[in-house]
């Protein structure tokens, strides 16, 4: 979205969500282990660098570039928070293997075939679609070895949330690359979309951080 384009209530709406999170951990510290530690770090990098842009946008400053800096610090986050849930130490360590793999791949496609004063056609979907990945894998694993509620585990609720915020970025991203120049309206009615997303998600990340804390089973050999 152009700098000069008005920012519709709900895209704001969808910037001051992510501090829904970092509230509640700030609220109830003692539940906040070290997997929501890390959430609430991927929460803060992307409010900041959300209040940032906000900012540069009323100097005139295209912010597209913030994303390219952010989003390889932000994935770096996640994947270590989704590696801290895993049960399996095979699992965990190929989750943990895929945050250079990641930010090699990242800097490679920035650097190449992206357009850093435009939306992420390749590099961002790229990223979503690993992440997803790996949010299902760690849903898959962890309902399967848990004999509790599904509704009381945190690890449940953020990758739901998770899931929601990357399969809406993975979609629109190379959609607004593609539009952005000839047809802003489109952009902008898709952002309002993402914006109800949003607030969604992290509504419900953020009942993932106030569900009561449990212990991470003991890995084991597979």
């Amino acid at each position: 979205m152009s700098a000069s384009t008005p920012v519709p209530w709900i895209v704001a709406a969808a910037v001051y969500v992510e501090g829904l999170p970092v509230l509640a951990g700030l609220a109830r510290p003692s539940r906040v282990t070290p997997p929501r530690l890390f959430i609430i770090l991927w929460c803060v990098v992307g409010l900041a660098g959300n209040l940032v842009a906000r900012w540069l946008g009323t100097q005139g400053i295209n912010t597209h570039f913030l994303t390219y800096a952010i989003t390889p610090v932000r994935g770096a986050l996640m994947l270590w928070a989704l590696s801290l849930w895993q049960t399996r130490p095979t699992a965990k360590l190929t989750i943990r293997i895929m945050i250079p793999a990641f930010v090699i791949a990242w800097a490679v496609l920035t650097l190449t075939v992206e357009d850093i004063t435009n939306f992420s056609a390749v590099a961002e979907p790229v990223y979503c679609l690993l992440a997803i990945g790996a949010c299902v894998s760690t849903l898959i694993v962890r309902a399967q070895e848990t004999t509790e509620p599904l509704l009381r585990q945190d690890w449940f609720w953020i990758c739901a949330g998770f899931i929601i915020v990357l399969g809406m970025t993975a979609f629109l991203t190379p959609m607004a690359a593609a539009l952005v120049r000839e047809h802003p309206d489109v952009v902008i009615r898709a952002y309002m979309v993402r914006g109800y997303l949003n607030v969604i998600a992290f509504l419900v990340i953020t009942m993932g951080m106030l569900c009561p804390p449990h212990p991470t089973p003991s890995g084991r050999s597979s």
